[in-house]
């Protein structure tokens, strides 16, 4: 009966050979006190300052090697990105529903100035039954931008109703027209009726207002 003959194992990677070994043995001589400097980098074949830099790795492994392990569940990148991803997921979810908002808000205001909304300017789609509003809310839509932007400047991960009410807060936004201060809501039917002034006059008088920022706010 033939015997197999047994391989040998493939040594381990992450076995250190005779010469680690030997590099190693001197310089926990030199900590120890029982060897100098010069005399373990001359048993280790190699000059003074190549030796001095072997000793400050190995101290620098082993210190990293005794530092206490944290528990539980450790950050990674592949996590980390997922994270990023629904928090985008969230705050697209959230911009839509504030451009909802917005445009419910221009079609309110076009049925207040007596204009018919399905009779874009700019916006014309057989299946969009209010193109006036898209044109109307273009705009503002930056509006809704700075204050999605608030959200991302404030490092809110959970898109909670408190983010929510921060998101939608350009509602009851300030608007500026020249030293005239004025609501949203006021500035967007104003924009309206001006745009049934420019029909009337068969002349541009589009009145749009203006989001007046601090310094802070710009940055």
């Amino acid at each position: 009966m033939k015997t197999r003959r047994r391989r040998n194992p493939c040594p381990s990677l992450s076995t250190p050979g005779a010469e680690a070994r030997k590099r190693a043995a001197a310089v926990l001589e030199v900590i120890g006190g029982l060897s100098s400097p010069s005399v373990a980098a001359e048993a280790a074949g190699m000059s003074l300052p190549r030796y001095y830099a072997l000793e400050k790795k190995a101290l620098e492994g082993l210190v990293s090697a005794c530092a206490p392990g944290v528990r539980g569940r450790q950050a990674s990148p592949v996590r980390e990105a997922e994270a990023l991803r629904e928090r985008v997921k969230g705050l697209e979810r959230e911009a839509a529903r504030n451009l909802a908002l917005l445009r419910a808000a221009a079609a309110r205001a076009i049925c207040a100035a007596g204009l018919n909304p399905i009779f874009g300017i700019h916006h014309q789609n057989s299946t969009n039954p209010f193109p006036l509003a898209d044109d109307i809310m273009e705009p503002y839509r930056p509006l809704v931008d700075f204050y999605a932007k608030q959200i991302l400047a404030a490092d809110i991960n959970d898109i909670n109703p408190a983010a929510k009410q921060m998101i939608s807060a350009f509602l009851w936004a300030d608007l500026r027209f020249g030293e005239e201060t004025t609501p949203f809501y006021a500035a967007i039917e104003r924009l309206a009726f001006s745009l049934v002034t420019s029909f009337k006059l068969k002349k541009p008088q589009i009145e749009i207002a203006g989001l007046q920022l601090s310094k802070n706010d710009a940055a």
